[in-house]
């Protein structure tokens, strides 16, 4: 996650529909435009941390119950403790889950049961800072981290698969553009343009372009990567892992046409839509779930 001043401004061009807002409190408007005015890197360090800390989502009891079914187990992902969790043949190829921002293992929960059908293992993570994991403050590099955790757990040469929602579509592709392989991807609302983030932010908290700006200046360096670099879109054209983008027409968390970017950038890539679904009941609709486990399902190509 990165940005100089003049890359931000081009960001803002290239935004094409809302997205996440940050889990910042009514009063942030009025505070942060306050400590800005006589702290400037003050506030946005504030921001920053309201910014990278995620909401946290209740389980319901659908998704507890699958999630109580696993095999449960636990590791570290940049010094912060993550939950896992497991289905299946420990023999059986694997695919691997990863929920987006402010989500958690349990929204991915529709998929266990189709997949371990189809004689998958599957294995899901609960980002740390997300679901059963303890709070923390993360960004792009905890979702890449964790699915190459979860890669490396279910023996790299027997990862089969990668569903990613939203968030995690972002995690999932720049693990892919650092050397992640795998035969096939199915995102699921994805998140592709960095840029309605930011939208979302000066919407929601209502602060100036510059303290959005000071903010991911402070991000860019603590992450030592750059937005424009590692949005989906971005990384897109250097892919060429067999694709599949399920995006519901009437998202209202991620505009479908960001997931129309990302396919027109990703060789090969082929998208289907829904409607009435919106950004988390497609997770769990049979006709998506059963388009994402035969797309897994195809044969390898040459």
């Amino acid at each position: 996650m990165n940005q100089p001043d003049v890359a931000f401004a081009n960001r803002q061009k290239s935004t094409t529909g809302r997205s996440y807002e940050p889990p910042a409190p009514k009063w942030v408007k009025t505070g942060l435009s306050a400590l800005n005015a006589v702290a400037p890197q003050a506030a946005a360090g504030v921001l920053q941390h309201l910014f990278t800390t995620p909401p946290r989502t209740a389980l319901r009891a659908d998704e507890r119950s699958v999630l109580a079914s696993a095999r449960r187990w636990q590791s570290r992902v940049r010094g912060e403790l993550m939950s896992g969790y497991e289905w299946g043949d420990a023999t059986a190829p694997a695919v691997l889950l990863l929920h987006g921002w402010g989500g958690h293992a349990g929204h991915m929960s529709g998929m266990v049961g189709p997949l371990l059908a189809a004689g998958y293992r599957v294995l899901a993570v609960d980002v740390p800072g997300h679901g059963n994991s303890p709070r923390a403050r993360v960004a792009l590099p905890h979702f890449h981290e964790a699915l190459e955790d979860m890669a490396q757990r279910a023996g790299r040469d027997q990862v089969h698969g990668v569903i990613a929602h939203s968030f995690g579509a972002a995690g999932t592709t720049y693990a892919l553009s650092r050397g992640l392989s795998v035969p096939r991807v199915v995102f699921i609302g994805p998140m592709t343009q960095f840029g309605a983030l930011w939208d979302a932010v000066r919407t929601r908290t209502g602060v100036s372009q510059g303290l959005i700006q000071r903010m991911i200046t402070r991000m860019e360096a603590r992450y030592c990567l750059g937005f424009d670099e590692v949005e989906p879109v971005a990384l897109a054209a250097g892919l060429n892992t067999p694709l599949l983008v399920l995006h519901d027409l009437d998202d209202d968390k991620v505009s479908v046409a960001q997931g129309e970017a990302l396919v027109a950038c990703w060789p090969g890539a082929a998208l289907r839509t829904s409607s009435q679904l919106g950004h988390l009941k497609i997770l769990k609709d049979e006709t998506s779930v059963n388009a994402a486990v035969a797309f897994l399902s195809r044969p390898a190509t040459v």
